[in-house]
């Protein structure tokens, strides 16, 4: 894994959605030590705005399965959108109820596929059909790779 330093990404804007909590927050901190401008999507406003406060970041509350809340969004997005918004149940599946089970398609799957498409669809004018996959890795508490979408 190569040193922060190697990865710049000066003059950029960062949106990342599940922001406020885990790999997200660490993504917020990665990007931050990349150069990147930032701010954080997450459905919880507590946790969004307290991670926004030590991050000393921007913070728009959304509910990613929700189209209308996916274009406000969307329409943040400037430069990198990455999608860390996810939720587990950590039951036995014969536990896991209907509801809570399409929720964590809903919220782990579905979000991704409202958000990413609709980013680039607004972004493909703008940026003349530039779209490339950019992977970059997160070297605080996670040594976790974690995919963004660069425009």
């Amino acid at each position: 894994m190569s040193d922060s330093s190697d990865f710049r990404l000066d003059g950029r804007v960062a949106i990342v959605t599940g922001g406020a909590s885990g790999i997200g927050y660490e993504t917020v901190k990665a990007l931050q030590d990349s150069g990147a401008q930032t701010a954080i999507v997450d459905i919880n406003p507590e946790r969004g705005q307290k991670a926004a406060k030590e991050l000393d970041t921007a913070f728009f509350q959304a509910d990613l399965t929700k189209s209308e809340q996916v274009k406000k969004v969307a329409d943040q997005v400037q430069d990198i959108a990455s999608n860390n918004a996810g939720i587990a149940y950590n039951v036995p599946s014969e536990d896991c109820s209907d509801e809570d089970w399409l929720r964590v398609i809903n919220i782990n799957l579905n979000a991704v596929f409202f958000l990413l498409p609709r980013v680039r669809q607004d972004h493909a004018s703008a940026r003349e059909g530039q779209y490339n996959q950019h992977r970059f890795h997160v070297r605080h508490r996670f040594e976790h790779p974690t995919t963004a979408i660069r425009l």
